[in-house]
C-alpha cells in the first residue's frame, strides 16, 4: 500500500478544509484530486492539508484516515471534503465512527462527486443527519 501526502501551512482565511482520497490507482487518486482542488477553490476553502490511501487495505485505520482523525481531533479543521462516502469505508458500521468523531468535534463532511444524504441513505444511515 503506497500513502500520499500534501501539507499545507499558511493562515486560513476561509473554512479550514482537509481531503480524503482512497483509490486503487494513481491515476483515479489524481482525477479526484483535481476534482477536489476545483470545489475547494470555487466554494474559498482555506485548503489545510490532504490524505490519500492508494490500494485497497481491509482496515479503517489506513494511514491517510488515522492523519485525518487526527487532525479533527486537534480542532486544525471544519470541513472533510471526500470524493464519495466510500472512501471512508463501504461498511457502514466504520462510517458510523467517522462521522460520530466527526460529529463530536463539529466537523462538517462535504462529498463532492454525489449528494451526501442520498449515499447516507445507501448505507442505511438516513437518521445520521
Amino acid at each position: 500500500m503506497d500513502e500520499e501526502s500534501i501539507e499545507f501551512c499558511g493562515q486560513p482565511f476561509g473554512p479550514r478544509v482537509w481531503f480524503y482520497q482512497r483509490a486503487c490507482t494513481k491515476a483515479e487518486l489524481e482525477q479526484q484530486k483535481q476534482l477536489a482542488v476545483d470545489v475547494a477553490i470555487r466554494r474559498g476553502y482555506e485548503v489545510m492539508g490532504a490524505r490519500a490511501d492508494i490500494g485497497r487495505v481491509n482496515t479503517i485505520w489506513r494511514p491517510g484516515l488515522r492523519k485525518l482523525c487526527k487532525q479533527v481531533r486537534k480542532g486544525n479543521i471544519d470541513i472533510v471534503l471526500v470524493p464519495k462516502l466510500s472512501c471512508l469505508d463501504t461498511k457502514w458500521y466504520k462510517v458510523c465512527c467517522v462521522l460520530r468523531l466527526l460529529q463530536r468535534h463539529n466537523v462538517v463532511l462535504y462529498t463532492i462527486e454525489r449528494n451526501l444524504r442520498m449515499e447516507l441513505s445507501l448505507h442505511g444511515l438516513d437518521c445520521a443527519i
